[in-house]
């Protein structure tokens, strides 16, 4: 809750960057709720608009846990870490 606006200004800078894909490494986060959810769908499809995928990678225990139990882990580009996030953007 406290963290969702500080996420969305730096999903904003990244997309003011990006030229190929944004990536975002979410190991250090231990807990996702629907306002961090909501940021990370919101960036997905604005970003899927410009043609530049929104990759999440890292994600472990509740934060895991909360993007499976509202499916969106079939919807976001979601790889289990960053090495696996690169080869997936290199190779689809």
């Amino acid at each position: 809750m406290t963290t969702g606006p500080v996420l969305e200004e730096q999903l904003g800078q990244a997309a003011e960057l990006a030229r190929a894909a944004v990536l975002v490494d979410l190991a250090a986060v231990e807990f996702l709720d629907a306002g961090g959810l909501r940021v990370l769908v919101r960036w997905h499809l604005a970003l899927t608009r410009q043609g530049v995928p929104l990759v999440l990678c890292g994600a472990t225990g509740r934060a895991t846990r909360a993007m499976q139990i509202t499916g969106l882990d079939q919807v976001l580009y979601v790889r289990p870490d960053i090495e696996q996030a690169m080869h997936w953007l290199d190779h689809g």
